[in-house]
């Protein structure tokens, strides 16, 4: 089971922690009942339970506690502790929505763009993303963005996608910065930028992603964006390439067939072409049997 609200549970709690918030919870207090089964549900002061868990979480959800009423709803979708209930997960989920909690708006927002327990809806999605995105929630922002770039639910609008993924990818989401990447490497939608397209692939690249790897490779070889610098352009092949990256194996071997950037080598551009060819980049195969 996956519950929120640990900032007012009491982590890393006692078996003493426990009893004095067992105490507090059996007289009626919502937040310790709601602590109570983030207790069971974390092994925190106690045996790990997950159906103690829900008992207390459900005291505290009809309590009006919005975290409990998310973590109830977590309890049902993934049948923790309690049958696997989608409608009864929908159901929690949406009083805590309701009562403005951001993962649970969020939770939503992806149950009704997939038609996970529910039937899909991307307006209504599209609804929930912005509630949770105006509280700052990076993967809400990001899933607004894709709502505006691809008109789910809402007008197309690449200047509001461009506004949220930005906002997203400040707060480091991944999936943002490729978005962003990718829009103005390619201009779509936006003024084809290639310095902005290559902040982003630099985030990515750095963040270990090869595909991303390789088109930075590209860019300083190209010289788009970034200073043209060969030897720039063989690290990030090189570090794609031994991600097993087709075209950054193809992009190291010619490097190292040419002597471009790095000491010429046919062995090793032989070498590369091989992997490469071996994944079906047919170019690559071409240049592999040549040598």
């Amino acid at each position: 089971m996956i519950a929120i609200g640990l900032s007012v549970a009491v982590m890393g709690a006692s078996a003493e922690d426990f009893t004095s918030t067992a105490a507090k919870a059996d007289q009626g207090d919502v937040l310790a009942q709601f602590q109570v089964g983030q207790m069971y549900d974390f092994g925190d002061g106690v045996k790990q339970d997950f159906e103690k868990a829900v008992e207390w979480y459900k005291k505290a959800a009809e309590g009006g506690s919005a975290e409990a009423q998310f973590s109830l709803g977590i309890a049902y979708a993934g049948g923790d502790g309690v049958p696997q209930d989608s409608e009864a997960a929908i159901n929690w989920h949406l009083k805590a929505a309701n009562q403005g909690l951001a993962d649970a708006q969020l939770t939503l927002a992806q149950a009704y763009f997939d038609g996970d327990g529910v039937q899909e809806d991307k307006a209504e999605s599209t609804k929930w993303y912005l509630l949770a995105a105006k509280q700052n929630l990076k993967s809400a922002q990001y899933g607004l963005g894709r709502a505006y770039e691809h008109g789910y639910g809402v007008e197309q609008s690449y200047n509001d996608a461009i506004t949220w993924y930005t906002m997203a990818a400040e707060q480091d989401e991944e999936r943002a910065w490729r978005a962003l990447a990718s829009i103005y490497y390619e201009g779509r939608g936006a003024e084809q930028d290639y310095t902005k397209a290559a902040k982003w692939y630099k985030l990515l690249a750095e963040y270990g992603d090869a595909p991303s790897q390789t088109r930075l490779g590209l860019m300083h070889y190209y010289k788009e964006g970034v200073p043209q610098n060969h030897s720039e352009s063989v690290k990030w092949f090189t570090k794609s390439a031994e991600q097993n990256d087709a075209v950054g194996q193809f992009a190291l071997a010619a490097m190292y067939e040419q002597g471009d950037g790095i000491e010429q080598s046919l062995s090793k551009a032989t070498e590369w072409y091989k992997k490469s060819c071996d994944q079906d980049y047919a170019i690559s195969c071409k240049r592999y049997n040549k040598l």
